[in-house]
């Protein structure tokens, strides 16, 4: 279905479940589920940013997201929304192994002077800076 979106540069996805009380097997579960998602969207090509939303999740770091396999081509960030807060990855890729890993990124504020703009829900507003 996604194949249909071939302008699709961002994605946003919220995960509506029961929440996960195991830290570790609640991990894996999450890395499995993104490992997933990533077989899914690999013919994305557009695809810069995508943002998951997992009230029931624990929260990922980078050393979690080390030889990420089958990463969209063009995907740069991601966005880990946890019930412990948001955090968000840029991804490098390592062309030698095919594999990609995550590193954790600062997302700038937005600009005070916007009153509303509907952009401002977007997780990465300076995709759209181009």
């Amino acid at each position: 279905m996604l194949g249909s979106f071939t302008a699709l540069v961002e994605l946003s996805i919220t995960i509506a479940g029961k929440p996960n009380t195991g830290t570790k097997r609640a991990k894996v579960q999450s890395i499995y589920e993104l490992q997933c998602l990533f077989r899914s969207l690999k013919g994305c090509t557009s695809l810069r940013a995508l943002h998951l939303d997992d009230a029931g999740s624990n929260m990922l770091d980078t050393s979690e997201l080390q030889n990420l396999q089958h990463v969209p081509p063009s995907l740069q960030f991601i966005s880990w929304g946890s019930r412990d807060g948001k955090k968000t990855f840029r991804i490098i890729r390592d062309s030698a192994s095919q594999s990609a890993h995550a590193v954790a990124y600062e997302v700038s504020p937005p600009p005070h002077e916007i009153v509303y703009d509907w952009t401002s829900k977007n997780t990465f507003r300076h995709l759209f800076d181009d």
